[in-house]
């Protein structure tokens, strides 16, 4: 008797209803690099689409990298030679879009938790 008393128990232990429907369990969306543009700031116009070098840089929602042209593609990609150049980063995170601009030789990191 013991040992059918202790496979009810297991069992209904793993048949609990561990959600209840008032309170769902919210389930962090991903860190998501909507657009990265790679630009000279005296000329918008000379700017080069960088998303595509990022987003494959994320892992477990943590993307670090330094704004160069060796992380986009290198010499050969420079939108602006011999200029420095800004990069504007819009991401989301949990629904919630964010934005920044770095200048060229600076560290980003972004840590979402």
């Amino acid at each position: 008797m013991p040992i059918n008393k202790i496979s009810q128990l297991v069992a209904t232990v793993i048949d609990y209803p561990y959600l209840d429907s008032e309170y769902p369990v919210m389930i962090p969306l991903p860190l998501i690099i909507d657009s990265a543009i790679y630009y000279d700031p005296s000329m918008p116009s000379n700017s080069l689409d960088v998303e595509p070098y990022l987003s494959p840089l994320i892992l477990n929602n943590h993307l670090s990298f330094v704004v160069e042209n060796d992380t986009f593609g290198g010499n050969r990609t420079d939108p602006a030679r011999g200029k420095v150049k800004e990069l504007k980063i819009t991401y989301s995170y949990n629904g919630i879009k964010s934005t920044m601009i770095c200048k060229e030789k600076a560290t980003v990191v972004l840590q979402c938790f």
